[in-house]
């Protein structure tokens, strides 16, 4: 009997005629979008943002200028000392011409990065279903599992931009794989400019590939594409990252993140064997489906899905041995490139003479976005959870009620000497609240005004430095979920004719929860 890994399997065309699996794209990207435009909303209006992440993001596709400065919340520099992302100046232009709070903007350009995520997530695997009945319902179905899997997933619920980088990229490599290397150059384009160091990271993705490119004669035609897009990828990211120690200095986020100073000096065996265990006991939804890719890679002697594995290994241990605890467990957004590698066997199944019959390939490609998914919520379920309530809620837009809010938060400037706003408070009104007002824990002055956010992420804490210094006035607002003590009972003039409530003196003030999500 023949051995069925030796027969050669028909030649695949090219995956990006217009079809059924556009509209199937288009369906994926836009459940992903809406998901995540809730979740935004919840993050905002509900739980509580962040300010040093999200808040201070959020400015950054807001009514932002080329140079992208810093909120006053933040204080002087430009968030180009940090990373040098230009595309975000280009997500923040519509800003201009809409008249939008900047949460519910914000929450529309997360849900445009991870609404391409899964659009080119569903865009790719037509090859491999196009031969299948009902292949574009499987497209849709492929796409969702991208924008749900386990490390999207955890990138989603600490909102940051980097994934918008895997959506052009996973466009670009299955354009330039499947031959259509003119179209490729957009969204390469695109993907160097969401962070200075995306060039490396399609560098190495691109090099290996070249390499395939020198052993596989079927491969040979695309050496000098490859080598040009390799180069250029390099040379970009080399040449932004000198410019950005130029003319940005300040924020050295390598070795503050990453390096550590003196180099790994941090690292001990005791650390190295905590963040083993980690990766044990937390980390399955992101190493679990790698290794799978790597075990049928060597199954199959397929070097095309081997180089999936083995482009991502450098960024992997990269952050294992980082300064940052958080960076060192790849969670959160920090594991953004593996993105790409959860969708490999779709995204090159055209190209790969070593590939699996399409049914067994979509099995495998199931079963490694279903496996990150299922370990991501049985190793994190809080956070689980609270992405699904927030990305399944219909918190809505709050235009009216933020713009009520804003004008009474910016009104108690006047009767104060000072003023401490917690950080989800600053993460909303980020451009209003100047960086000496707002704290993440006990703060170095005596307020007269404090206001907080119900249940938000600091709110335990500003509450017990406040019960240690009562009695206060407290209010209540009925727009937004926040509360605010006053050591002196505020001025009637302040108060609109609706939405602020007077509590009246309280020697233990204890705002209540935020109220459940609106059905």
């Amino acid at each position: 009997m023949a051995d069925d890994s030796q027969r050669p399997l028909a030649p695949v065309r090219p995956g990006f005629r217009f079809d059924g699996f556009w509209l199937a794209a288009l369906v994926a990207g836009a459940a992903t979008g809406l998901f995540n435009v809730n979740f935004i909303l919840a993050h905002f209006y509900h739980n509580g943002p962040y300010m040093l992440d999200s808040g201070y993001l959020a400015t950054l596709v807001y009514r932002t200028t080329p140079l992208m400065p810093n909120p006053v919340s933040f204080g002087p520099g430009s968030w180009f000392s940090t990373h040098f992302t230009p595309l975000l100046y280009l997500l923040s232009i519509p800003s201009n011409w809409v008249d939008w709070p900047l949460p519910d903007y914000y929450a529309l350009t997360q849900g445009f990065i991870y609404g391409t995520v899964a659009f080119a997530g569903a865009l790719c695997t037509r090859p491999m279903l196009a031969s299948m009945r009902g292949g574009p319902v499987f497209a849709v179905l492929f796409g969702l599992g991208l924008g749900f899997s386990g490390v999207t997933l955890a990138a989603v619920g600490y909102p940051h931009y980097e994934c918008l980088f895997c959506g052009w990229a996973i466009l670009f490599l299955a354009l330039l794989l499947q031959g259509n290397w003119r179209w490729a150059a957009g969204p390469f384009i695109l993907a160097l400019l969401v962070r200075e160091d995306c060039g490396l990271h399609l560098f190495g993705i691109l090099f290996l590939l070249l390499g395939v490119a020198w052993v596989l004669p079927e491969w040979r035609s695309r050496r000098r594409v490859l080598a040009t897009f390799m180069t250029a990828a390099l040379g970009y990211s080399l040449l932004v990252i000198f410019f950005q120690k130029m003319y940005f200095p300040g924020d050295d986020a390598l070795h503050r993140i990453y390096l550590g100073d003196p180099v790994f000096s941090h690292l001990t065996g005791a650390v190295l064997g905590q963040r083993l265990n980690y990766q044990w006991s937390q980390g399955k939804y992101i190493w679990v489906p790698h290794c799978i890719l790597l075990v049928v890679a060597i199954w199959r002697r397929s070097l095309v899905l081997l180089c999936g594995f083995a482009a991502f290994l450098p960024w992997m241990l990269f952050n294992f041995l980082a300064k940052s605890e958080l960076a060192s467990e790849l969670y959160l957004y920090y594991s953004f490139p593996l993105i790409i590698a959860q969708i490999w066997p779709a995204l090159t199944y055209a190209v790969d003479p070593r590939r699996l019959p399409p049914a067994h390939a979509a099995i495998l490609q199931a079963v490694i976005l279903g496996v990150s998914t299922l370990f991501f919520a049985q190793e994190h379920p809080r956070a689980f959870n609270t992405i699904v309530a927030g990305g399944l809620s219909s918190e809505g837009f709050h235009q009216a009620d933020y713009r009520k809010t804003r004008d009474f938060v910016l009104a108690l400037n006047r009767p104060t000497n000072h003023r401490l706003c917690d950080v989800s408070v600053a993460a909303l009104f980020p451009n209003d609240i100047a960086r000496a007002d707002w704290e993440n824990g006990v703060p170095t002055q005596t307020p007269d005004v404090i206001i907080g956010f119900n249940g938000g992420p600091e709110s335990e804490s500003l509450l017990a430095y406040a019960l240690s210094r009562g009695p206060w006035h407290e209010y209540s607002l009925s727009w937004l979920p926040l509360y605010v003590l006053s050591k002196q009972p505020l001025p009637g003039d302040l108060f609109p004719a609706e939405g602020v409530n007077d509590l009246g003196e309280v020697l233990n003030p204890h705002p209540q929860a935020p109220p459940p999500p609106k059905k």
